[in-house]
């Protein structure tokens, strides 16, 4: 289906667009969600899922009743396209059982397999997407699920990729044979919800921008079966989907390897697979635009800063942290007031008057989303500047704040709230170990 039918049937209301989204244990089978309709939209096999991959947002039309999967039964009403990923014995058509993710499955008759995979179809015909529960084809779905389909889950088959998930960039997995007499190896993803590939040579011999070349380069040998001898499981592979054409005779994509990470069972090995697998940046480096965007240092607070915020500067405020920690974003403060009761609040850092949003540095931050945190290591979503000295809530250095302040009860009951922008000034960074060794001392 073109670009163009796509947009008109999403504009009409009988496509839908949305984000697909695989089962890892069997990947032929794969979810959407239509607004409207209170369950997943069920999107069975290779040939409904033409060449979609696990994060694609997508345009599907909904199947009618006759197609719809029993929930519970694992069955399918006057199934067209196969059942469940098993191979349709009258044609030779089927879908790759998800079981040949795994790494420990056994690899006999892969070939197979690929050979007769189904070839894909991309054009879906006509259909569309609704974004309200006026819809009509909604409005049919819904009262068929509640009515004479009670019991049934809704079926569709996705028409058309709007865009491509990034997962078709970064795949990591390893190496497999087809068969003895084939000199192509099989790429299995350690993701089960991506999709089995076809190596192929890449004719520039090198990396992606963002990759050692040499890494790349070392990895090359190993797309023929005939090179790669008993090495072939011994070594992870970060691999891209290059082309997969619905017209091929193999039905699954061709995929080049980017790098090769090493063996498994290494901690660095296993945790750049993981992290490769995830599109998280392994490094706290940034862009010198990216940095522009932070003040010069030493910083300290403009005075016209502190006619827009309440001053806790004199507040007993503290962090409790592990020791370790470097980033304190939060701290907070307790002290007994007038009518017995208790003013207690939480004072998170004011990282907002540093990420000016369409910035530099804002974009950063969204892509990288959040800070990931590993047992040997931080992967910062903001430059360590910001998270580590400008932001953080340092012990008697005044920072910047959004704070919540409640008066309380003894009991805890909540009579007045107060929430803003303030300026702190911490007085001390508490361990885990310390405060605890408060606590225990007044039991």
């Amino acid at each position: 289906m073109s670009e163009e039918v796509a947009r008109r049937g999403v504009e009409d209301g009988t496509l839908f667009e949305a984000t697909i989204r695989y089962n890892a244990n069997d990947r032929g089978q794969a979810y959407c969600s239509v607004e409207g309709v209170d369950t997943d939209i069920f999107i069975e096999g290779a040939l409904r899922q033409n060449r979609s991959v696990h994060g694609d947002l997508v345009v599907v039309r909904i199947l009618e009743e006759r197609d719809w999967w029993k929930a519970g039964g694992g069955n399918v009403k006057n199934v067209k396209n196969g059942r469940n990923g098993k191979a349709d014995k009258d044609n030779g058509k089927g879908d790759v059982d998800a079981s040949s993710h795994a790494l420990s499955e056994e690899m006999e008759g892969l070939a197979a397999r690929l050979l007769s995979l189904v070839e894909l179809n991309s054009d879906g015909g006509n259909g569309g997407s609704s974004r309200n529960g006026d819809n009509a084809i909604v409005q049919r779905v819904r009262k068929a699920l509640s009515t004479n389909m009670k019991g049934y889950r809704a079926t569709g088959e996705v028409v058309y990729i709007k865009k491509a998930s990034e997962r078709r960039l970064n795949m990591v997995g390893c190496l497999r044979d087809v068969g003895p007499q084939s000199t192509r190896a099989v790429f299995v993803p350690l993701d089960g919800r991506l999709p089995l590939g076809i190596v192929v040579e890449d004719a520039g011999g090198g990396g992606d921008g963002d990759h050692d070349g040499r890494r790349a380069a070392a990895a090359a040998p190993y797309c023929h079966a005939r090179d790669r001898g008993s090495a072939i499981a011994q070594h992870y592979f970060e691999a891209k989907i290059v082309r997969w054409d619905a017209s091929g005779s193999h039905g699954v994509p061709e995929v080049r390897l980017k790098t090769m990470l090493g063996k498994p069972g290494q901690l660095e090995t296993d945790v750049q697979a993981l992290l490769m697998a995830e599109n998280v940046n392994d490094d706290d480096l940034f862009d010198e635009e990216i940095l522009a965007c932070l003040p010069a240092t030493p910083w300290t607070i403009p005075a016209e800063e502190f006619a827009l915020r309440r001053d806790l500067r004199k507040t007993r405020i503290f962090s409790i942290d592990p020791e370790t920690a470097k980033d304190l974003d939060d701290a907070l403060s307790i002290e007994p007031i007038a009518g017995g009761l208790y003013q207690v609040g939480v004072h998170i850092a004011d990282v907002s008057y540093f990420v000016k949003p369409g910035t530099a540095l804002d974009e950063a931050a969204q892509v990288r989303s959040t800070s990931v945190y590993l047992v040997d290591r931080v992967i910062p979503m903001l430059p360590r500047l910001l998270c580590e000295e400008l932001c953080s809530l340092n012990p008697g250095t005044e920072r910047l704040a959004m704070s919540i302040i409640w008066k309380m009860k003894g009991d805890g009951e909540i009579v007045d709230v107060w929430m803003g922008r303030t300026v702190i000034n911490s007085c001390v960074k508490l361990s885990y170990g310390m405060a605890q060794t408060v606590i225990d001392a007044f039991e």
